[in-house]
């Protein structure tokens, strides 16, 4: 029998694996400032005054900070994901909640270290007992913003994950954006949560540093194992705390493989290029700014099969200008000039919301204004946005996508305005040679039944496949609680994918997958067994795909192995 030669006992745990890949270090328990007991003094009337401006000023000591963090993280990784932070400048500057804490100050009369705990508590609770899983990570934002605040009033400007040191195991409850900019000097070789689904922040930041990721871990059982060893599985969602040796020499070798395959993946895609193109096939990127596109080329993309621009906007405090998202644009594609290149119109409304633009309050906004209905019914942004993909198409490559398209007048509407558009700079000297192919993003259901009405009027089409499996199964797609129904709609949608499929190529117009059912490699064959032959996934993702379809074309696409 196998002996151990840590003091400490051998303990595992398991969770749900988000991000894959093996990893073994130290754990690092991290337990946030509002965790800990908070000094209460009781003021008097003098005191309310100067307490309700130190407040004040810590509040605009936090926002300066997120504005930076902001751009530690649009640097780092990009600014799809840095743009999440806009939503903290939002709750600085509710007047409900300003509101709400001068008067608890006045009522209480207690130092603004408790005032601040208990309003942002109650804030806080008030969302996370809310169904939606959105409105569940706006409590984790709230948290956050929380954990500043009052990090601010005590003076205190750094946080401990700053300093991490190398090879750290990170365990916490909840990993909140504020966090995450900490990991720009050092990352973690690994996190395990307690909270967060499969596409919360979290899974999202994990995803784009390749970090493993474990979430559904109870932390009070493993808050005690601080400094131990750990090994982290992230296919499996195993945490094992002072493993065996033969444990920790298998995370090492698959580790080692995960990093081998990658390469060999690399190198076997380069290879296989002109045998994939030669058989029509294409895997595409999807991209949110330049450092993911050039991400995107080291991976070897065919192209840019999603653009998605709705970070350009949700970067500014104020409606950008037409000039400025072109230059930002202009300036990003040069890496890929002479591909593809595919530009999402925004697809705003639901959880991206633009905090300068007043849409008013829905009750169901998933259900409401978003994608091209929001841009409809702000006729000035979608304006704006096509004019600038027009000039692109000057230079580049370009075909304009329409998001969350339901029926034909969603795509007669946008290119009739495109049309004018076209017309309006031809006048105005604008010299026009080129108009971009319109397509449809097919992610409703009505998109996916009423294909056959909405053909005629598109160049091409391309399928999102999360918010179509959310739809089909009024699941949300950010929820862990609903997940297992998530789930179960892949298979639903992959059904129905195939004679949608298929009457699109009837048509002999293009077809591409550029939901994260096309970058799942277990369901690459169905795919192709459709008919489908143009995938668009996130760059890392590349060279797997690109591997599973030569997979189908060595076996002649039909599972037969060529002799």
């Amino acid at each position: 029998m196998e002996s151990n030669k840590h003091t400490s006992p051998r303990s595992a745990f398991n969770g749900m694996p988000l991000v894959d890949g093996h990893s073994q270090g130290t754990a690092f328990i991290y337990r946030d400032i509002l965790s800990r007991e908070i000094e209460i003094r009781e003021l008097d009337a003098t005191e309310i005054a100067p307490e309700w401006e130190r407040l004040r000023s810590a509040l605009e000591q936090v926002g300066q900070d997120v504005t930076r963090m902001r751009n530690l993280l649009g640097a780092k990784i990009g600014e799809r994901q840095a743009a999440i932070f806009d939503a903290y400048g939002s709750i600085l500057t509710d007047d409900n909640l300003l509101r709400n804490l001068e008067e608890e100050l006045h009522k209480r009369r207690l130092n603004a270290e408790k005032i601040v705990k208990n309003v942002m508590n109650e804030w806080e609770g008030r969302f996370r007992t809310s169904a939606g899983a959105a409105q569940k990570e706006w409590a984790n934002d709230i948290h956050d913003m929380s954990m500043r605040i009052l990090r601010a009033l005590a003076g205190k400007e750094n946080n401990v994950l700053a300093d991490i040191p190398e090879s750290t195991v990170l365990f916490t409850p909840r990993l909140l954006l504020s966090d995450t900019v900490h990991f720009v000097k050092r990352q973690p070789c690994a996190i395990v949560t307690q909270e967060g689904g499969p596409l919360s922040h979290a899974a999202l930041l994990a995803r784009s540093l390749q970090v493993p990721l474990i979430t559904g871990v109870d932390f009070n059982a493993v808050r005690h194992n601080h400094g131990q060893e750990v090994v982290v599985d992230g296919s499996r969602g195993t945490v094992i705390f002072n493993p065996l040796e033969r444990e920790k020499k298998a995370c090492r070798e698959l580790s080692n493989a995960y990093k081998r395959s990658t390469h060999i993946m690399l190198e076997h895609s380069a290879r296989e290029a002109a045998v994939l193109h030669e058989h029509d096939y294409s895997v595409y990127a999807n991209v949110s700014s330049a450092d993911d596109i050039r991400n995107a080329v080291t991976y070897d993309c065919d192209g840019i099969g999603l653009f998605r621009t709705e970070s350009l906007y949700m970067q500014y405090k104020s409606m950008p200008g037409e000039q400025e998202i072109y230059e930002q644009l202009y300036a990003a594609l040069a890496p890929v000039k002479d591909k593809e290149i595919t530009l999402r119109l925004a697809d705003l409304g639901d959880d991206k919301v633009l905090p300068y633009l007043d849409i008013g309050a829905e009750h169901n906004s998933a259900l409401g204004l978003r994608g091209i209905r929001f841009l409809l019914h702000f006729r000035d942004i979608l304006k704006a946005q096509l004019s600038v993909f027009l000039r692109l198409a000057q230079h580049y490559k370009v075909s304009i996508l329409i998001p969350m398209v339901t029926a034909p007048w969603d795509v007669g509407q946008t290119r009739s305005l495109c049309d004018e558009l076209m017309r309006e700079m031809r006048d105005d000297g604008v010299e026009i040679t080129r108009k971009p192919p319109l397509g449809a993003m097919i992610e409703t259901p009505a998109a996916v039944w009423g294909i056959e009405m909405l053909l005629p009027s598109v160049d091409f089409v391309s399928i999102g496949t999360n918010d179509l499996i959310q739809y089909m199964t009024a699941a949300n797609r950010e929820s862990l609680e609903v997940w297992e129904y998530y789930t179960y709609g892949a298979g639903l949608v992959l059904n129905a994918l195939t004679p949608l499929i298929a009457q699109v190529k009837r048509t002999q117009k293009q077809c591409t997958i550029c939901g994260e059912l096309g970058g799942d490699y277990s369901y690459t064959n169905q795919l192709i067994q459709s008919g489908l032959k143009k995938f668009s996934v996130e760059p890392p993702l590349i060279p797997i795909i690109k591997e599973r379809i030569s997979r189908v074309i060595d076996t002649g696409e039909s599972g037969n192995r060529k002799a």
